[in-house]
C-alpha cells in the first residue's frame, strides 16, 4: 500500500505544481483597482468648454460667489509634483475657467483673476435643484473638475470673500 500511497502524494504534488504555475500566467489579466486620488494622472485631453455667460434677463436674480481653487487639497502628490517641475504648472492658470451649473445649466462662468473667480450667478431655473456645482477647466491640465454641491442658491447673497473664499475640493471628471 505504501507505494500507491507515495504515488497517489507524487500526483497531487505535480498537479498542484501545474496548477500553480498556470495561475501564475493569468495575473496579466488581474482586474486593478480603481485608482486614488493620490494615483490619478490629472492630466487630459479635453477641449475648453464652451460655458455661456447667462444673458442679463437671466440675472434678474443672482448671487455672488469669491472661489479659490486648490487642487492640492485633493491632489497634494500631484501638485506637489506639477508645481516643481515647471513655472507653467501653475493652478489656476491663464486660460482657465470656473463654472457655476445646476444640474446640466450653467448659471455663471468666470476667468482666473490674480488667483481667484469672482462668479455671479444666476437664478436656476424653476423646478431646478437649487444646489450650485462648481466646475473647473484648466488649461494647463487640459481636464474638467467639479466640486459638487458647494452651496445653495440664495438670491442677493454671497458666498466666500477676497479675504476667505471658497476652497472647494474638486475631484477630475471621467
Amino acid at each position: 500500500m505504501k507505494p500507491y500511497i507515495l504515488r497517489s502524494l507524487r500526483i497531487v504534488a505535480c498537479g498542484l505544481v501545474l496548477f500553480l504555475s498556470a495561475c501564475g500566467k493569468d495575473d496579466d489579466n488581474t482586474v486593478q483597482p480603481p485608482a486614488t486620488p493620490q494615483e490619478e494622472t490629472l492630466a487630459g485631453n479635453k477641449e475648453k468648454p464652451d460655458w455661456q455667460i447667462p444673458s442679463e434677463q437671466d440675472l434678474t436674480a443672482s448671487m455672488t460667489a469669491v472661489v479659490r481653487v486648490n487642487l492640492s487639497l485633493t491632489y497634494p502628490t500631484q501638485m506637489a509634483a506639477l508645481s516643481g517641475s515647471s513655472a507653467d504648472g501653475q493652478i489656476p492658470g491663464a486660460g482657465d475657467l470656473l463654472a457655476a451649473f445646476s444640474g446640466e445649466t450653467c448659471l455663471g462662468v468666470a476667468q482666473n483673476t490674480d488667483g481667484l473667480f469672482y462668479l455671479y450667478i444666476a437664478r436656476p431655473p424653476k423646478g431646478a435643484d437649487q444646489a450650485i456645482d462648481l466646475r473647473f477647466y484648466s488649461a494647463t491640465l487640459k481636464n474638467v473638475f467639479l466640486a459638487g454641491k458647494v452651496f445653495t442658491f440664495v438670491a442677493d447673497a454671497s458666498q466666500g470673500s477676497v479675504s476667505a473664499p471658497l476652497e472647494p475640493s474638486f475631484l477630475k471628471t471621467d
